[in-house]
Parts: C-alpha cells; structure tokens; sequence
C-alpha cells in the first residue's frame, strides 16, 4: 500500500490534473513525412509467399490501412473502419483508389479471420511478418492511414477517429480536383454563420464552466443543458455533463452523455471519464485497455496515466500503479500549468 504522504501528493496531483493541458497526437508515424517517398518495405498476403513492396504501389493513389487486434479496443475500431471503408467501396472504385489493408502486429491467423469476419470485407489481407513496415514507417498509432499518390510520395496520414473516412475522402476529392482546400475559409465562414441561437448556446457552456470553477456542478449542469437545448450539436457540453455525472456517480447517465458526444466529436477529456465511468461500472479490464489505448498517441498526457494509475491501485496492481503515478508526477512537473 501507499504511505499517507504519497496519498496526499496524489490527491493534489488529482486535483491539478482537472487543469492540466491535454495533448493530441496528430501524424501517426515517427519516420516519415508528407511529402516524402514511401521507404522501402514488404508485407505477404495470408497464404502465400508473393510479397508486395512499397515499390510496386507507384502508378495509382493507394489508401494503406494499417491495424493491430492485440487490445479489444484496437479490435474494435480496426472492425469498424473496415465496415466503413466498405461502404465506401463505391466512391474508391470510381477514383480508382487501391486499398490496401495491412496487419502490422502479426496477430494469429483466428484473429485475424475473425476481424474480417466481423468487418464483412473482401480486401486481401497483407501481413508485415519481419515488421518491416512497422519500423519503416515509425508506426505508434494503430488503427491509422497512409495515403500515397501515383508517384509513391505520402500524401497523408491519419490517426483513427470518428472522422477518419470523411477526412479520407476530402482528402481524395481535394487529390483528385473535385475540392479545393477551404479550410480558411471554412473557419471563417463558421463565424460569420453563427446564429443567434448558437450565440446564445455559447454564452450558456461558458457559464457552465464558471459555475464548475466555483465547485457548483448542479448549477453547471443547468447552464450546459440550456445550451444543448439552442444548439443540440455541441456536443461538448455533453461531454460536460458526462464529467459531472461521474464526479456526482451517476455512472449509467455519465456513459449516456460521454458516449452521445464521442461520436461526434474527438476529445481527450471525454474519452478519460468514459474509461473511469466504465471502472466504475465494473468493467476495469476494459477501462485499463481504453486508456491504455489512448496512450499510445497521447503519452506526454498526465491526466492518463493519473487515471491508470488509480485502475491499477484499483486492482492491487501496486507497482504499476505507482510507475504511472510517477510518470504522470515527472510530465506534471518538467511542464508546469
């Protein structure tokens, strides 16, 4: 057990944690750029020996997609990424667009079966036995993509999220000269459409997030439901509410709330109170799992291996429970609010 001191620190910590600046992970590959040629690697197709390097996808924009099934989490998504990019079949055969799907964990071959069972897809499935790829590419985050145009150069690299397939086909149409990047424009023409309405809605989250400042959760909790109630789509406000609900343990509502927004949008804090509202419901494993997910694109984050860390105490695992606590400690410190 933990000496009472080092329970104290950690209740501070706790409380420091609630302000402390999330990180995102972005480019999900350490060894290459956009911009630069596909290196050198070779993945085999399940059954056979007849390999296919990176060399041979010149000529045709490809979409590599890249996955792992060794966490359920990872299962999960890596499923429901194949299920989407299937429905987008239609539109990738139209451009001309190879997909190519690649296990880079060596998972076993019922694993793997299952995964394509479970996705209903047809796609040849490529193995990177030597882990060539995996090195090649400085692979961290998995599921994730690689899109390479005809000349064999990145184009673009995505992170799994909710968005992952609209990203790729707005990335493909923008390739293809059907779109032209308005992302400037787009921000600037969300701020000049913003009705009334949503003004309003805004006015009101802000002042949920005084009234959380002040320790009033009730109150806060009010104020958010206002704002979803002149604009359902802020989807941040649930992911409020959802914090709250666990704070006060109302776990049942607390998931309802997180799991409406993380659909629609990506957040850090929304995903670290899912994984503890799922402990708290009973299922730790699955939470450990969550978080540790989320960890391997969002490392230099306290607030995670905070919450690990208190899993791990929760299970007895005492010396993985303090390991996080310490590294959670060191990044607190050395990047001080």
């Amino acid at each position: 057990m933990f000496s009472p001191k080092n329970l104290m620190l950690f209740i501070i910590m706790s409380f420091l944690f609630l302000c402390a600046r999330q990180t995102q992970g972005a480019f999900p590959f350490r060894n290459v750029k956009k911009g630069l040629p596909l290196p050198h690697f070779c993945v085999y197709p399940l059954t056979t020996q007849e390999k296919l390097c990176s060399e041979n996808l010149r000529g045709k924009l490809s979409i590599l997609f890249f996955w792992g099934a060794d966490l359920p989490i990872k299962k999960e998504r890596t499923i429901k990424i194949l299920q989407e990019f299937r429905k987008t079949e239609p539109f990738l055969k139209k451009r001309a667009v190879r997909f190519i799907s690649i296990n880079v964990q060596n998972d076993d071959l019922k694993t793997i079966e299952e995964v394509v069972k479970s996705s209903k897809t047809n796609y040849p499935i490529y193995v990177d036995r030597h882990k060539e790829a995996y090195k090649a590419l400085g692979i961290f985050v998995m599921p994730s993509v690689l899109i390479i145009d005809k000349q064999g150069k990145i184009v673009e690299g995505e992170a799994y999220s909710h968005y992952l397939i609209k990203k790729i086909k707005e990335k493909i149409q923008t390739i293809m000269g059907e779109k032209h990047s308005i992302k400037k424009d787009t921000k600037n023409s969300k701020i000049k459409q913003k009705t009334t309405k949503e003004k309003m809605a805004d006015r009101y989250f802000n002042m949920g997030k005084i009234m959380l400042k002040r320790r009033m959760p009730k109150e806060a909790i009010k104020e958010f439901q206002k704002a979803l109630e002149l604009n359902p789509l802020l989807y941040k406000a649930h992911i409020a509410i959802g914090c709250i609900y666990l704070q006060e343990g109302n776990i049942k509502q607390a998931i309802h709330e997180l799991k409406i927004s993380l659909k629609h949008i990506k957040s850090l804090k929304g995903e670290i109170c899912l994984a503890r509202a799922i402990a708290k419901q009973g299922d730790t494993k699955q939470a450990i799992n969550r978080l540790k997910e989320l960890l391997l694109h969002n490392n230099q984050n306290p607030e995670i291996h905070f919450a690990l860390g208190e899993l791990y105490e929760q299970e007895k695992r005492y010396t993985q429970a303090l390991q996080e606590y310490k590294k959670a400690y060191k990044l607190l410190k050395n990047n001080p609010l």
